[in-house]
């Protein structure tokens, strides 16, 4: 069993006792998000996910900017 303490949305800070939650993952990295915050991940991504500070966002990006350079 997880620990609830820990199942918060990454935007907001809701946790899954205030909101239901969904689990993501990204490489490697599980993250958890609320209904309310979803538009952001789905519609804002390159504008949020930096600030969320996750590590597969910095790979994904990078690995972005160099097939833009060939």
């Amino acid at each position: 069993m997880t620990d609830a303490s820990l199942n918060v949305c990454i935007n907001c800070g809701r946790n899954e006792a205030e909101i239901p939650l969904t689990s993501w993952r990204l490489a490697g990295e599980i993250f958890w998000i609320c209904p309310d915050c979803l538009p952001f991940l789905i519609h804002r991504r390159s504008e949020i996910m930096p600030k969320w500070r996750l590590a597969g966002w910095k790979v994904q990006q990078n690995e972005g900017e160099s097939d833009a350079k060939r």
